[in-house]
């Protein structure tokens, strides 16, 4: 070993230099990839600061290193050693990038603008506890009512994965104000629901929750409304003829395998994303915890294309979660329709009041 290296020359300057460089050249990176969870600057507002700043790191860490003097070959390092530093420092740089963008994206959330949530569509009714028995187990639920005389379609809300029937809280209230009973349950293996993820279509309990729906508001259809994986299991009512609608609200694009094909790191931030791989939020049997990209491919292809068949896909214009090509082409898929595609984010778009308007009109 002590032939191989022989730690001779600027071993710190070069360190130094491969930081970085390696660090600058992580904003152009991110800015191009539009890697938002790892943006210094917040993407995609400031994209031409952060690749200002990286070519600035980059041209002036290596003015740094090859002009000053005893930095380059006095003596150079041997190429294994070279090689070894450069390692080193991409790795460092990457550590750096994380470190920074978590404190980034922590002092824009306590000092940048704070988005209010709209009050389109706010009742004052209340939701009412309900539960439903499925396959041996109570799980519980809520029930809105229609705010009108005439009631319209009544709807079957479905929360996100890892969220919680509460977080379709402000579609229920608005379509509950326009004269849409809705119903919201968590989903198998989420919050309050004491059953374990066995079917990924959730077939068992989205079939008992709509028919207590539809025996509640006195009907005999109903129509679905998903948030990102509620999305899916919404398209695929649709599909199987059970929904007579579904609205798919940026659900994860999948690709011609069924995979899902999306970034997370076009908007959360990498503490979120490696906490969302770690620690997976569904329960499965035995204990365990199933991810949303096993949930997804073990999910079929759904196929609205028939006759009858209506389901809608509401997604965002800039490459967050999902590049808006990939959600064209996965709508294209399952569906007779192009998607919808509004400003804003994945976490923004369910309570936006450009979605409330779409999910109205899909509706009617």
């Amino acid at each position: 070993m002590t032939r191989l290296i022989h730690l001779r020359g600027d071993l710190s300057g070069m360190l130094l230099f491969f930081l970085a460089f390696f660090f600058g050249l992580w904003q152009v990176v991110v800015a191009w990839k539009r890697l938002n969870g790892l943006s210094l600057t917040g993407y995609p507002d400031r994209k031409w600061a952060s690749y200002v700043i990286g070519v600035a790191i980059i041209i002036c860490s290596g003015a740094w290193y090859f002009s000053g003097r005893g930095h380059f070959a006095s003596p150079d390092l041997e190429g294994f050693e070279t090689l070894l530093v450069m390692v080193v420092g991409l790795i460092g740089a990457s550590v750096l990038q994380c470190f920074a963008a978590e404190l980034a994206g922590l002092l824009r959330h306590l000092f940048g603008p704070k988005d209010e949530a709209p009050e389109v569509g706010k009742t004052d009714i209340a939701p009412l506890d309900v539960s439903i028995e499925v396959g041996g187990s109570v799980v519980p639920a809520h029930y809105r009512g229609a705010a009108t005389e005439e009631a319209m379609v009544p709807v079957l809300l479905m929360h996100d994965y890892g969220g919680t029937h509460s977080d379709a809280d402000h579609i229920a209230d608005h379509l509950a104000s326009i004269g849409h009973p809705t119903y919201s349950v968590d989903l198998d293996g989420h919050g309050a629901n004491p059953r374990e993820i066995e079917d990924p279509a959730m077939g068992e309990l989205l079939d008992a929750a709509s028919h207590d729906l539809m025996d509640r508001a006195v009907t005999d259809s109903f129509a679905a409304v998903g948030i990102g994986f509620g999305g899916l299991l919404a398209i695929g009512l649709s599909s199987s003829g059970a929904a007579v609608k579904a609205i798919a609200l940026d659900p994860p694009a999948r690709d011609e395998a069924g995979f899902q094909d999306v970034d997370a790191l076009r908007e959360f931030r990498i503490r979120s994303v490696l906490s969302a791989f770690w620690r997976p939020a569904a329960g499965a049997p035995g204990g365990k915890k199933i991810s949303l990209s096993k949930l997804v491919a073990a999910l079929p292809v759904a196929d609205c294309s028939a006759e009858g068949r209506h389901a809608a896909i509401v997604g965002t214009r800039e490459r967050w979660l999902n590049d808006p090509k990939a959600l064209t082409a996965y709508s294209a898929q399952c569906t007779m329709f192009d998607p919808i595609l509004l400003r804003g984010t994945h976490l923004t778009l369910p309570s936006d009041e450009s979605s409330l308007e779409v999910i109205s009109g899909v509706l009617e």
